[in-house]
């Protein structure tokens, strides 16, 4: 799957945003560092290809979800780290448990 990568990182954090949307669109959900549900929510608000937040997976982490495709989600993936970007949240590994 091509999906683009985020370059406002630097370094390795870029090798991590791809392994990220990897992850991500096989399993459907994705995470998201943040210090509340609302504001992830906010950020997703009207977001394409039914991104939604599920809710919390820790103190740090939201769950969110998309109904995407593999090629609905390469094409919505860069808009949907431009949102949670222009709030300040970063999307994150699944967190081990």
């Amino acid at each position: 799957m091509d999906v683009q990568r985020n370059t406002t990182r630097a370094g390795d954090e870029e090798e991590t945003s791809a392994a990220i949307a990897e992850a991500a669109a096989t399993s459907l959900r994705f995470y998201v560092a943040a210090p509340s549900v609302s504001a992830v929510r906010r950020a997703l608000h009207r977001a394409p290809g039914g991104a939604r937040v599920m809710g919390r997976h820790d103190r740090e982490t939201i769950a969110c979800s998309h109904t995407m495709d593999a090629h609905s989600f390469s094409r919505h993936w860069p808009v949907i780290l431009s949102r949670l970007e222009k709030a300040g949240l970063r999307t994150t590994p699944r967190p081990s448990v």
